[in-house]
């Protein structure tokens, strides 16, 4: 009877052997694989544009900017001039928008609408026209979109020395914006150019006529 219960100790003790190697044997083979996980958790990389923090807000200048410089889109337009066009003389100023082109007759200046020799600074604007181009060579880029008005005038704009005369007159403050549709330039293309002449208090938004020789001022 001793005999059979030594026996069944000895078994018992070996089920218990073989379940602690067996649990031993397993950890090991599991443990490698936790912390494979525990490592790739410390270095997750988010996907590219995903934020996982807010910027410090106390480092971001938040106040309003204003500045009387154009802005960068502004400043391309003004002084982009397109490539290849063609060169003509200007042997008459007609009005504050409207020239006459040695070869090709009147030309309208779009984009823009100086008043008239009879009206209010209407004489300034042709005066200010005249002393950028009277007599002299300037580039012409004729509006694809809608090439003539009603009166026979081709409808563009003009450059001399790298500016671009249709803003130059708009900045001086001799015209507003006169878009028309179609057309190669919309309201918004130019509308800086005005503000700037309306906030400097320029010809039409000055309430006085100033001196021609005070309102030629250099480009940017």
């Amino acid at each position: 009877m001793i005999s059979h219960h030594k026996h069944g100790i000895k078994q018992t003790l070996g089920a218990f052997l073989v379940v602690l190697i067996g649990s031993a044997a397993l950890f090991l083979v599991i443990r490698p694989n936790l912390y494979s996980v525990a490592s790739e958790k410390k270095t997750y990389v988010p996907p590219e544009g995903i934020l996982l923090s807010l910027p410090d807000t106390d480092k971001i200048d938040t106040s309003e900017k204003i500045t009387t410089e154009p802005n960068a889109k502004s400043r391309d337009i003004y002084i982009a001039q397109p490539q290849g066009l063609p060169l003509f003389k200007v042997t008459e100023v007609v009005d504050g928008n409207t020239i006459i082109l040695e070869g090709i007759s009147r030309i309208r200046l779009i984009g823009i609408k100086a008043p008239d020799q009879d009206e209010e600074f209407g004489i300034e604007a042709t005066d200010f026209l005249k002393a950028l181009v009277d007599q002299k060579e300037v580039y012409f880029q004729i509006d694809e979109k809608n090439p003539q008005d009603e009166l026979g005038r081709l409808r563009g704009i003009i450059y001399i020395d790298k500016k671009n005369v249709n803003i130059e007159i708009l900045r001086a403050g001799f015209a507003h914006i006169f878009p028309t549709t179609p057309s190669i330039v919309g309201y918004d293309d130019w509308a800086y150019f005005e503000n700037e002449a309306r906030e400097a208090k320029r010809g039409l938004w000055s309430g006085e006529k100033p001196k021609l020789k005070d309102i030629l001022k250099p480009s940017f």
